[in-house]
């Protein structure tokens, strides 16, 4: 008889699950360089093009993460955050171009668009 449960599903080894959950200096470093970077950087006169560029990044680093949650631990194929993904941006979009409001203030309106959306 196979396993028909989904991966998601099936239990992994105790030793395997906690040397996953672990977390090596060098990326506790570079999530704590990049929280730094957030809070400074804005304090500074910088351009608002490397502000726009670096929401962007961030924006697509959590996009590229959720997929990578979803597909890689858990064995799921998932097209429907590219869907989510796009309604929330276009809500971001529509409210700055026609309202003017600042884009890092839709955001969080652009999120709840999303999780309010009907699968």
């Amino acid at each position: 008889m196979s396993d028909s449960s989904p991966p998601a599903a099936r239990t992994l080894p105790a030793a395997v699950a906690r040397r996953q959950l672990r977390w090596s200096p060098v990326l506790r470093a570079s999530v704590g360089l990049a929280l730094l970077a957030l809070v400074v950087v804005p304090m500074f006169n910088v351009p608002s093009f490397y502000l726009q560029l670096a929401f962007v990044w961030f924006v697509n680093a959590a996009l590229a993460e959720s997929w990578n949650v979803l597909g890689g631990y858990g064995g799921y194929y998932s097209f429907g955050h590219a869907a989510f993904y796009g309604l929330g941006g276009y809500t971001v979009a529509v409210l700055f171009a026609h309202l003017g409001w600042s884009p890092f203030l839709t955001a969080p309106l652009g999120a709840l668009v999303a999780a309010l959306a009907p699968s």
